[in-house]
């Protein structure tokens, strides 16, 4: 059997999202077509949500604005379908990343605001860290200095309390003490 010609593999975002929706569709039948106890359903509302945000994410990545901010608030509403605030609040930070980069710093505050109202239902210290991290840039968009440094200090003052990245939610495991510092610097 004679060699095949290599051509590099390349997986992006439209590919990620692809599969992101896919799971979504799986995860809404599901839920809109059989029978299932409460702890159950809560664990496929989570999971909804934070595959409708890795798919509002992908769309982003890919320039989809609109069809990002439809999948963020999908995750949203899915999240408090199941009363999570850490998987709401992350897709929060994401959407406000959104906003914050199509130069509208102060819609991206008022969404990580609307996270941060939830922060003692917050069990991650790195989702809290994040929307202070996010809080930080969407301050220094707009100008604000003094409010990005005490954003900085409030994203530095949450990582601290952050354990190992294998005792957090998976989708957090970039969310370190370094990024905090990237977003200082």
């Amino acid at each position: 059997m004679g060699a095949r010609p290599s051509r590099p593999l390349s997986l992006g975002s439209r590919h990620a999202y692809d599969a992101a929706t896919a799971e979504l569709q799986l995860l809404t039948g599901v839920l809109k077509n059989h029978s299932y106890n409460e702890n159950t359903a809560r664990r496929l509302y989570a999971a909804a949500a934070e595959t409708a945000r890795l798919a509002g994410w992908c769309a982003y990545d890919s320039g989809n604005l609109a069809t990002a901010e439809k999948r963020f608030m999908t995750a949203l509403r899915a999240s408090a379908t199941c009363g999570d605030a850490t998987v709401g609040a992350s897709a929060l930070a994401f959407w406000a990343n959104l906003r914050y980069t199509a130069n509208d710093p102060h819609g991206a505050l008022g969404l990580i605001e609307r996270g941060l109202d939830q922060r003692h239902k917050i069990t991650s210290p790195r989702v809290i860290a994040m929307l202070h991290a996010r809080q930080a840039r969407a301050h220094s968009t707009a100008g604000e200095a003094t409010a990005a440094y005490r954003s900085i200090d409030a994203a530095f003052a949450a990582y601290s309390h952050a354990g190992p990245a294998e005792h957090d939610l998976p989708s957090m495991y970039w969310m370190t003490h370094g990024e905090c510092h990237e977003v200082a610097a």
